[in-house]
């Protein structure tokens, strides 16, 4: 039982397979980890079961200072060990200000990567370095179930693996000026959320190379939008097709408003090519209403709900909008 205590009480890192709130979006449960305190009978059966094991989020508190992983380290093998070897993993990994110099850091981020085939869901928020590491220990197509992949990295985030199960995938920052290339290799995602995109200082680049065909994507249905900032003569939706999109939110946060109006005027274009019909479409920040209303001007754009928000607060919710209504 000393593993189990372990998990709740060590107070440097903890390794734990529970959610700290019921709005986590990661799948991560702690009810079956509650019932080991039952008795000793289900304590048994449950830490018996290879399945209690696969889930695991491995954090440190951003206030604390972290210098020694070497007791993580032992605990995530002994967890890996438990977990057998067939099923898939979720994992979190959340650490804030470290380096990978920090005792046993990189052994913890090499035992990750050891069972990059089985990882299902992985969520990180780490150092760039940390990042760049585990990317680098991973052999390319390696990665046959991954469906839902969470880089909340300042960095761009390494995407040359073998992505075609992902089915949900959200970005931080994407260093790309086109999204084809992306999506072409993630032919089942179904939700995809960006936050900022970075164009390579290098035109080189082969994520910046221009697509040379039309990328139609018919399983994409969610896309989360942050507004940012590029070249005026770049659409990074040049050439892409989502002819299956139902739900768009679109955010601006400190953005100008001429780079508001070319992003929307991309995203339109986008919709109206693709021909699909948008069951909903968000727009949180500050945008203009006659930026909002040309978004809607000649008939072009199908949707059946739509929402303004500005700091966190609807100003308007209208179903079946009407383009009469929002150019009034």
């Amino acid at each position: 039982m000393s593993l189990i205590f372990w998990f709740e009480t060590d107070e440097t890192i903890l390794i734990r397979r529970i959610a700290t709130s019921a709005s986590d979006k990661s799948n991560f449960s702690g009810f079956i980890f509650l019932l080991t305190w039952v008795c000793a009978w289900w304590r048994e059966i449950i830490l018996s079961q290879p399945s209690f094991w696969t889930s695991m989020m491995i954090s440190s508190s951003s206030y604390l200072a972290i210098d020694n992983f070497e007791t993580a380290n032992s605990l995530l093998r002994e967890c890996l060990l438990h977990a057998g070897s067939t099923m898939p993993f979720c994992f979190g990994v959340f650490l804030f200000d470290v380096q990978l110099s920090a005792p046993g850091l990189s052994d913890v981020l090499d035992a990750l990567a050891g069972v990059a085939s089985r990882w299902k869901e992985f969520r990180v928020m780490v150092p760039p370095e940390l990042l760049h590491y585990m990317h680098d220990q991973i052999h390319p197509g390696i990665l046959p179930v991954l469906e839902c992949l969470d880089f909340a990295v300042d960095v761009d985030a390494p995407l040359d693996r073998n992505l075609k199960h992902l089915v949900t995938l959200e970005l931080s920052v994407y260093l790309c000026s086109f999204f084809a290339v992306l999506l072409e290799k993630c032919p089942l995602l179904q939700t995809f959320s960006v936050a900022h995109c970075l164009v390579p200082e290098n035109d080189e680049a082969p994520l910046a190379v221009r697509p040379s065909r039309p990328i139609h994507h018919t399983q994409l249905k969610s896309l989360n939008y942050r507004l940012f900032r590029i070249p005026n003569e770049m659409d990074p939706w040049e050439s892409v097709y989502l002819p299956k999109l139902t739900c768009l939110e679109i955010e601006a946060e400190d953005v100008d408003d001429a780079t508001v109006v070319n992003r929307l005027h991309e995203l339109k274009a986008l919709a109206t090519r693709s021909k699909c019909v948008l069951d909903r479409i968000t727009l949180d920040g500050d945008i203009p209403d006659d930026v909002v209303a040309s978004f809607f001007q000649v008939g072009s754009m199908q949707t059946s709900s739509f929402s303004k928000r500005h700091n966190g607060f609807v100003d308007e919710t209208i179903s079946n909008p009407e383009p009469r209504y929002l150019e009034r």
